[in-house]
């Protein structure tokens, strides 16, 4: 089941899903990046300086939980026998973080443009229909179209799209300070973060049922929710110190 490199060395449920979507599911998330840039082009400059510190702290955070499950990974014997290893380790590590990176940042890009368009005055009603729409199409191609894994998604990005909204009306010309100016202190901070947390859970169980619940699929889910709040705690003190 966890066949091809970025599965294995990564340990990530997400990478069964961006392995078996190689085939020809890759197009969603182009379709993210253009409409994201289309609605970007209409936000006054301020806006557009928020936009791109949400972005790319989400494109860190998604690097920084690959990279850390890369690391603590077990790697065999062979490793450091056979020379040239280094430089082969590299080039897989390269192309999991990248594999990584797109299906952890797809619903938050997502999101992310939503929160565009209700800052623009769109019915949220419907930028959650579309929202659904976008997901089942992205799902359907990796072949995890699920009821309880779309839901899942769909309750994630209601509660970005609501949290993207308040840093892009937030001051602040760091991403710090928008979290700071948004949330007041840590509390509020981690009230927020433990939501999402039970979303992001939801989710993964809800692959790991349609999975088939195993305990290799319970191993490396772990794994991935042991790095993700090592680095949001992390996160909590920088920001709150």
């Amino acid at each position: 089941m966890w066949s091809g490199s970025c599965g294995q060395e990564l340990s990530l449920l997400r990478q069964f899903c961006l392995i078996n979507g190689m085939r020809g599911a890759a197009s969603p998330s182009l379709h993210i990046e253009q409409e994201s840039y289309r609605a970007s082009a209409y936000l006054k400059v301020e806006e557009s300086i928020k936009y791109n510190l949400i972005l790319r702290k989400e494109e860190n955070f998604a690097r920084a939980v690959a990279l850390g499950l890369w690391i603590k990974r077990p790697l065999s014997p062979w490793h450091y026998l056979l020379p040239g290893m280094f430089i082969f380790d590299y080039l897989r590590r390269s192309a999991a973080v990248r594999s990584y990176s797109a299906a952890f940042l797809f619903p938050r890009k997502l999101a992310l443009e939503l929160s565009l368009q209700a800052l623009a005055g769109k019915d949220r009603e419907e930028l959650m229909r579309q929202a659904e729409e976008r997901i089942q199409e992205w799902l359907a191609g990796y072949r995890l179209n699920a009821a309880e894994i779309r839901e899942g998604h769909v309750q994630l990005i209601s509660l970005l799209l609501e949290h993207y909204l308040k840093l892009l009306k937030a001051e602040g010309d760091e991403y710090s300070l928008l979290v700071k100016n948004t949330y007041n202190d840590k509390f509020n901070y981690q009230n927020f973060l433990e939501k999402m947390t039970l979303a992001e859970n939801k989710i993964d169980l809800a692959i790991a049922r349609h999975l088939g619940n195993t305990e290799e699929i319970k191993k490396r889910l772990q794994a991935e929710r042991d790095q993700v709040a090592e680095l949001r705690k992390k996160e909590v003190l920088q920001f709150f110190l």
